[in-house]
């Protein structure tokens, strides 16, 4: 009797062998198979997270750089610096520039300073952190003088980033600045030298698009240029180091580094890295994976003693959190999978059922692709911003009332001295001015377009002495559709300026304007000049531009986008060529509606 056992205890043995172990087995192993789906999707997040920072700091530098062009190019400074190159009234010439960089302070929020230094060495600024032009905040602490700084920049190809360090302190507030340096350009002498100029950008700009430091218990990113210094962590005393033995696909090297400033001491983290050649930088993520799985752990290990009390509040349990558990990471990646198939708008459902990890993860998902959403939308509505501020600065360069009045005096000097044929060249001139500038970007008939096209080929062959004979023919039926004005302006003015040159014959410019119905407008610019081989003509209608007898072919370039952006993927620009013989452009374009809030939009006001 007592080698026995009793039934009880056989039926408790056989009922945890046959029932408690594989259940206990069962949700072992759903606990790892749920485990490497929650490691598969943050490492898959991670990589998508890594790609978006990358872009958007790309983006994000590629508006500053846009700030930079319009100061760089601008005619104004341009003549400033070359009276400085020429010791041209110096301070009369650095008063006016320094006002004029001061200007461009307003443009971006996270511009610091603004500096121009001269081919003789001449340095000329305007620092937001001291409020002067007279205390430079960064070129001391950087170690670097004026000559060093022009040799730096001028040496490079395109732009120059000069990576992150520590500048003045102001008010008690430390500041971290980063540089975007690039030779300043004199486009009508493309080989002379006559400065180099340089943005200084607050590093904020680059921890907020890297995150802003949110959520470091988890993860977060930082920049390390291709010398191994820090551009922006989320710890400022970290920015300006270089990591030591630095190599661009070493990450072990990020993870000693991560330890030694203090975060995630001890605990295993993992490191993701994405190198960006055009600016040598690489964006840096790193998560705690002790945290991430911790309460995965102490969840698990809570279900597997809740089993050893109850099977039946165990295999409750354990259903519950599973199908929570594994549902959840389900539909993360399934919203995923969407979002990869095209459709972004796809977000994570959360609900109260959904794991706290998991929830996380949704969140931050979803936070995520808003951003992009917000992303795209700030970059379209910032290409649209800046057409409207390079045509406002274009009108704005020269007061057109000033121009007329001007032009309008010498036209009656010059029927005061009897000479029509400089009187009606100025009329014509005034006419072409003022259709141009006033509302320059807006929508006009063709009757519109007809009359400046008189008057701009009047100028044209009385510049060239009757060089070349013209041929209009419009019909009548097309005279009040509505275009974008100056529509076929450069295409017109590619034919007189380079179509009739070298040519012996009588030289022809015919233009013909069809209206066809639905099919829209079909315009024909044509010439018997010089023409181009069929090849380079082909290649133009696939959207190649290549350079040709030392042209770039941006005029057509900037003509053709512009049809497109105005009138879609419907309109069309074909160039039909034969070298020595003709050339032939049609386009074909869909009638604009002419709304008139369009053209207020178009025009600025």
């Amino acid at each position: 009797m007592k080698g026995r056992k009793s039934l009880g205890f056989q039926l408790m043995l056989s009922f945890i062998i046959t029932s408690i172990i594989p259940i206990v087995l069962m949700n072992l192993f759903s606990y790892y198979n749920t485990t490497g789906i929650v490691r598969d999707s943050i490492t898959e997040m991670t990589d998508y997270n890594l790609e978006q920072t990358s872009s958007s700091v790309s983006t994000s530098l590629e508006s500053y750089q846009d700030v930079l062009y319009q100061i760089y190019s601008d005619d104004e400074v341009i003549e400033l610096v070359d009276k400085l190159n020429n010791g041209e009234n110096i301070v009369v010439s650095k008063n006016q520039l320094q006002r004029k960089l001061r200007g461009y302070f307003y443009v971006k929020d996270y511009i610091r300073s603004i500096t121009v230094v001269t081919t003789t060495g001449t340095s000329v600024f305007w620092d937001a952190i001291t409020g002067s032009s007279a205390q430079n905040s960064w070129m001391i602490p950087y170690g670097m003088n004026s000559r060093e700084l022009y040799e730096t920049v001028s040496q490079a190809d395109n732009i120059c980033l000069l990576p992150s360090k520590k500048a003045a302190t102001m008010a008690n507030t430390e500041n971290y600045l980063f540089h975007i340096g690039r030779k300043i350009v004199d486009y009508n002498h493309r080989n002379k030298q006559i400065g180099v100029i340089v943005m200084s950008i607050d590093e904020t700009l680059l921890k907020e698009v890297c995150g802003g430091g949110r959520n470091r218990e988890n993860s977060f990113n930082f920049i390390v240029d291709r010398d191994g210094y820090i551009i922006s962590f989320p710890d400022p005393g970290q920015v300006g180091r270089q990591i030591e033995d630095y190599s661009i696909n070493g990450e072990g090297q990020y993870e000693d580094f991560v330890r030694a400033s203090g975060q995630y001491e001890g605990e295993k983290i993992m490191i993701h890295t994405l190198y960006d050649e055009e600016t040598g930088w690489t964006v840096v993520n790193v998560v705690n994976q002790d945290r991430t799985f911790a309460r995965l752990n102490t969840q698990q290990s809570l279900l597997i003693g809740i089993l050893a009390a109850s099977l039946i509040f165990l295999a409750v349990m354990i259903r519950f959190f599973t199908k929570n558990l594994t549902g959840s990471v389900r539909k993360v990646v399934s919203v995923m999978r969407d979002v990869e198939e095209g459709k972004r708008d796809s977000r994570i459902r959360i609900d109260s059922k959904m794991p706290r990890e998991v929830e996380t993860i949704a969140v931050q998902y979803n936070n995520m692709m808003d951003r992009l959403d917000e992303s795209v939308r700030k970059e379209q509505e910032l290409g649209r911003q800046k057409q409207k501020a390079e045509i406002a600065a274009l009108e704005a360069q020269i007061n057109p009332h000033f121009l007329y009045n001007i032009l309008d005096t010498i036209n009656w000097i010059a029927i005061g001295k009897k000479d029509f044929e400089i009187s009606r060249a100025i009329s014509a001139l005034a006419a072409i001015m003022r259709y141009g500038i006033d509302n320059s970007n807006g929508v006009v008939t063709i009757r519109d377009e007809y009359e400046w096209l008189k008057q701009y080929l009047l100028l044209q062959q009385t510049r060239l002495r009757d060089g070349f004979e013209s041929r209009i023919s419009i019909q009548p039926e097309a005279m009040d559709i509505k275009v974008h004005k100056l529509l076929i302006q450069p295409f017109v003015e590619n034919a007189v300026m380079h179509g009739f040159k070298g040519i012996h014959r009588k030289a022809v410019l015919g233009v013909e304007i069809e209206a066809r119905g639905e099919s829209g407008l079909k315009i024909e610019i044509y010439d018997n000049g010089r023409g181009m081989p069929e090849e380079i003509a082909a290649r133009l209608n696939r959207g190649e531009f290549p350079e040709t007898d030392g042209k770039s072919h941006i005029g057509m370039k900037n003509a053709m986008e512009r049809i497109k952006i105005y009138y879609g993927a419907s309109s069309q620009v074909h160039i039909e060529s034969r070298e020595n013989e003709y050339t032939r452009v049609i386009i074909r374009i869909q009638e604009t509606s002419g709304d008139t809030a369009d053209e207020d939009n178009c025009s600025g006001r």
